[in-house]
Protein backbone atom coordinates (compact mmCIF):
# COMPACT_ATOMS: atom_id res chain seq x y z
CA UNK A 1 0.00 0.00 0.00
CA UNK A 2 0.94 3.63 -0.90
CA UNK A 3 0.97 5.72 1.76
CA UNK A 4 -0.19 9.49 0.91
CA UNK A 5 2.74 12.36 1.98
CA UNK A 6 1.68 14.77 4.28
CA UNK A 7 5.05 17.02 3.73
CA UNK A 8 6.99 17.32 0.35
CA UNK A 9 10.76 16.14 0.14
CA UNK A 10 12.95 18.71 0.80
CA UNK A 11 16.16 18.37 -2.55
CA UNK A 12 19.74 19.12 -0.63
CA UNK A 13 21.53 18.03 -3.93
CA UNK A 14 20.66 16.43 -7.02
CA UNK A 15 20.12 12.36 -5.45
CA UNK A 16 19.64 13.18 -1.52
CA UNK A 17 16.22 14.63 -0.19
CA UNK A 18 14.80 14.76 3.20
CA UNK A 19 11.60 13.89 4.01
CA UNK A 20 10.19 14.09 7.41
CA UNK A 21 7.66 11.34 8.76
CA UNK A 22 3.67 11.67 8.08
CA UNK A 23 3.89 11.80 11.78
CA UNK A 24 6.72 14.40 11.83
CA UNK A 25 8.63 12.88 14.41
CA UNK A 26 11.20 11.15 12.39
CA UNK A 27 13.28 12.69 9.43
CA UNK A 28 14.34 10.06 6.64
CA UNK A 29 17.55 10.81 3.77
CA UNK A 30 16.84 9.43 0.60
CA UNK A 31 19.72 8.99 -1.73
CA UNK A 32 20.75 7.97 -5.08
CA UNK A 33 23.85 6.31 -6.04
CA UNK A 34 25.32 4.72 -9.61
CA UNK A 35 26.24 1.07 -9.34
CA UNK A 36 28.66 0.52 -12.32
CA UNK A 37 28.41 -2.98 -13.24
CA UNK A 38 31.40 -4.26 -11.21
CA UNK A 39 28.77 -6.10 -8.66
CA UNK A 40 26.22 -8.79 -9.18
CA UNK A 41 23.41 -10.14 -7.15
CA UNK A 42 24.19 -13.79 -6.18
CA UNK A 43 22.14 -16.20 -6.34
CA UNK A 44 21.21 -19.58 -4.11
CA UNK A 45 24.88 -21.86 -4.51
CA UNK A 46 26.86 -18.46 -5.08
CA UNK A 47 25.99 -18.46 -8.72
CA UNK A 48 26.16 -15.02 -10.69
CA UNK A 49 22.33 -14.19 -11.30
CA UNK A 50 22.38 -10.33 -12.52
CA UNK A 51 25.08 -7.87 -12.83
CA UNK A 52 24.50 -4.31 -10.60
CA UNK A 53 23.99 -1.27 -12.94
CA UNK A 54 22.37 1.80 -12.79
CA UNK A 55 20.98 4.32 -10.53
CA UNK A 56 19.82 2.70 -7.21
CA UNK A 57 18.01 4.42 -3.82
CA UNK A 58 18.54 4.13 -0.34
CA UNK A 59 16.32 4.95 2.64
CA UNK A 60 17.95 6.25 6.32
CA UNK A 61 16.34 7.13 9.25
CA UNK A 62 17.84 10.02 11.13
CA UNK A 63 19.17 8.84 14.17
CA UNK A 64 19.20 11.62 16.84
CA UNK A 65 16.37 13.24 18.36
CA UNK A 66 15.10 15.65 16.23
CA UNK A 67 15.01 19.22 16.95
CA UNK A 68 14.01 21.99 13.79
CA UNK A 69 17.02 23.71 14.41
CA UNK A 70 18.97 20.67 14.00
CA UNK A 71 18.98 21.83 10.24
CA UNK A 72 20.84 24.38 10.57
CA UNK A 73 23.52 22.49 11.73
CA UNK A 74 26.83 21.94 10.21
CA UNK A 75 26.68 18.54 10.75
CA UNK A 76 22.95 17.53 9.61
CA UNK A 77 24.26 16.09 6.60
CA UNK A 78 26.82 14.16 8.26
CA UNK A 79 26.58 10.05 7.03
CA UNK A 80 27.53 9.27 10.48
CA UNK A 81 24.11 10.48 12.35
CA UNK A 82 21.68 8.54 9.33
CA UNK A 83 21.23 4.63 9.75
CA UNK A 84 20.29 3.16 6.43
CA UNK A 85 17.31 1.25 6.34
CA UNK A 86 16.47 0.24 3.12
CA UNK A 87 18.98 -0.32 0.44
CA UNK A 88 19.94 -0.93 -3.48
CA UNK A 89 16.16 -0.47 -5.13
CA UNK A 90 15.62 0.88 -9.02
CA UNK A 91 13.48 3.70 -7.75
CA UNK A 92 12.41 6.74 -5.22
CA UNK A 93 9.15 5.78 -5.11
CA UNK A 94 9.95 2.65 -4.04
CA UNK A 95 11.88 3.75 -1.04
CA UNK A 96 9.50 6.57 -0.14
CA UNK A 97 6.77 4.03 -0.08
CA UNK A 98 8.96 1.95 2.34
CA UNK A 99 9.89 5.06 4.58
CA UNK A 100 6.53 6.02 5.30
CA UNK A 101 4.56 2.82 5.76
CA UNK A 102 7.57 1.62 8.91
Amino acid sequence: MTAERKYVMTKVRPGDYILPSNDGETLFRIASYEEDGSGYWVGYGGTREKQIVGTHWNGFRYNRPWDGDDAFDDEFLDWDRWDCVIQTQTSRKAVVNFLLDS
